[in-house]
């Protein structure tokens, strides 16, 4: 989490920044999955990353880092 807030900071180190331009985002999401429905969604997810982390760096292309994390529903103790 410090790294990313690390490069986050950076970002906004210039004195222009668009958000909107640069396709800044931060989403979250809260989904009920059964644990079939979860692995379906990692493998997909993991096959879409997968797809794109092969791109070689060019004029046309930015970098841009995506990270994930998954925060399973605390389990109470009663």
């Amino acid at each position: 989490m410090t790294y990313l807030l690390g490069l986050f900071e950076q970002y906004l180190n210039p004195d222009e920044i668009d958000l909107f331009r640069d396709g800044v985002l931060f989403r979250e999401a809260i989904v009920y999955l059964s644990d079939e429905e979860y692995n379906e969604f990692l493998s997909g997810l993991s096959k879409l990353m997968k797809s794109v982390m092969g791109n070689e760096p060019s004029k046309e292309r930015s970098e841009r880092h995506i990270a994930t994390i998954v925060i399973p529903e605390a389990k109470h103790q009663e």
